[in-house]
């Protein structure tokens, strides 16, 4: 992304993060805690998209139709929930946003899991302790601005729980030769963190790590909040 196409587009970020972090603080730091925090990363995304039969163009397309796998190794359970020593997470999600507001449903399900063999890192040593499904609303509006909201309902029926989910999805961009997310303050920035000087204020980001990519392709990454009814 060329300096003078970054300049007014991080100037219209900072000003719907500030915004954003007046609308997330109360989601994010509910007087009830909530019962699991997940860091999930978008391995794999398959899109499709809609408009009328006779559609001759991308204008006429109406609806963004998405399938995709999140996995994660990051599971903070409370002591007593389904969540509770869970180690890795899978989500298989869909979603259907409709393209002329940038907001639509989205539902899937979610496996929880240990490892059973943690001399060493192996997808075949993973075995599920938990599963569930959600379902809620992603909203789309500020992607071009590096983050997307999601707030809905969970389930893991056989653990007989329930409750709200919120959460955000931080998309990577590319400043000269790195990739960031923006540092929300919703989980730590272990690679130190950085304030890009661009915009009305200086803008907080957050470097990406090396596991951070697949394939060398930078990842979305999740923070989800689930809270029990």
């Amino acid at each position: 992304m060329s300096d003078l196409v970054l300049r007014p587009f991080l100037r219209r970020w900072w000003a719907a993060v500030v915004l954003g972090g007046l609308l997330l603080g109360p989601t994010t730091a509910d007087a009830q805690s909530p019962v699991a925090t997940v860091v999930i990363y978008e391995v794999a995304e398959a899109l499709r998209f809609k408009g009328p039969k006779a559609a001759t163009s991308p204008t006429e397309l109406r609806r963004r139709l998405a399938e995709a796998t999140l996995l994660g190794k990051d599971v903070q359970g409370r002591e007593g929930t389904v969540f509770s020593g869970a180690q890795f997470i899978i989500v298989d999600a869909q979603s259907n946003v409709d393209l002329s507001t940038g907001v639509g449903p989205i539902r899937g399900t979610f496996d929880l899991l240990i490892d059973t063999d943690p001399a060493r890192e192996s997808l075949d040593t993973l075995v599920i302790t938990g599963s569930g499904s959600l379902r809620g609303t992603l909203d789309l509006t500020t992607a071009q601005q590096g983050y997307a909201g999601v707030h809905g309902r969970w389930e893991a029926r056989r653990a007989r729980a329930r409750g709200t989910f919120n959460g955000v999805f931080l998309i990577p961009f590319l400043v000269v030769d790195t990739y960031y997310y923006l540092d929300l303050g919703l989980v730590p920035c272990a690679s130190g963190g950085a304030m890009l000087p661009i915009g009305p204020a200086p803008v907080p980001v957050c470097p990406l790590r090396p596991d951070e990519f697949s394939l060398g392709i930078p990842l979305t990454k999740a923070v989800i909040f689930l809270h029990s009814d």
